[in-house]
């Protein structure tokens, strides 16, 4: 299995980020910090289906914030600067990398706006819920309402339903990321 990254491997994740764009040009604070994005408490643990997996560790009602990209989403504006950042890893990290990070729109009306996300804390161990057919947590238009100068939906994730206490946290990955736009940064996909 893969291993479950400690707060040390975030922490050199998000310098190696730093140090890779330059402060001036980084979406997450300088100097680093070990804040999550998580608003609720949650663990990680191995799952039976998708490798690691994010865990509810308390009851989560309908509408909270579970998380927010504000915090530790690293953002890449040109495919060298994500190659970069890659290269400053060991091989172990950038296969977690590889599979982690994706094209985003940070505006939907804005074509040149599109970046390379990496989530540098424990949101990238979220599984896609198109695995298991439901997801529990993503864009609830109302609760983003309360946090629109933070964002809204773009940038916040919130609980779709009551979330129960050790119930595996899923996300629906077409909501956010923009797997077509790979070519931009001149990093295509494989056919299928």
């Amino acid at each position: 299995p893969r291993p479950i990254h400690n707060e040390t491997t975030w922490m050199r994740l998000r310098g190696a980020y730093i140090a890779s764009v330059g402060a001036e040009n980084a979406s997450i604070q300088y100097p680093a910090s070990t804040k999550s994005g998580y608003q609720v408490a949650v663990t990680v643990q191995e799952t039976k289906m998708a490798g690691r997996g994010v865990y509810a560790a308390e009851d989560i009602a309908k509408g909270a914030r579970i998380w927010t990209s504000r915090v530790q989403s690293a953002h890449f504006k040109t495919g060298h600067s994500y190659r970069h950042f890659l290269n400053s890893m060991g091989n172990d990290l950038v296969c977690d990398l590889l599979i982690w990070c994706y094209p985003i729109f940070l505006d939907d009306n804005d074509e040149s706006s599109v970046r390379i996300a990496c989530d540098l804390d424990e949101g990238s161990f979220v599984n896609d819920a198109d695995i298991y057919g439901t997801n529990n947590f993503g864009c609830d238009t109302e609760a983003a309402k309360e946090f629109e100068d933070e964002g809204g939906c773009k940038e916040n994730y919130f609980a779709m339903r009551d979330i129960m206490e050790g119930e595996e946290l899923r996300a629906w990955y077409g909501a956010f990321a923009e797997g077509d736009q790979w070519s931009r940064f001149g990093l295509d996909t494989p056919e299928e």
